[in-house]
């Protein structure tokens, strides 16, 4: 899948990546934060966090249906 250029926020960073990879994210604050794509499913991705204790992970709200 080739990069293309979007438009972003700043400090937003788009990324385009496999099952398998891992992003590593190194916080001053929070240690290291790991994110690994485990599956992909059209539009759906399952996603594996690694993080400290003190990290809060918050998941999307899901609609009733």
């Amino acid at each position: 899948m080739p990069q293309q250029p979007a438009a972003a926020a700043p400090g937003f960073i788009m990324v385009d990546a496999k099952v398998g990879e891992t992003f590593r994210l190194e916080s001053v604050d929070f240690g290291e934060i790991c994110l690994t794509i485990h599956a992909k499913d059209g539009q759906r991705v399952r996603l594996g966090v690694k993080a400290a204790k003190s990290v809060k992970v918050i998941r999307p709200e899901r609609k009733a249906g």
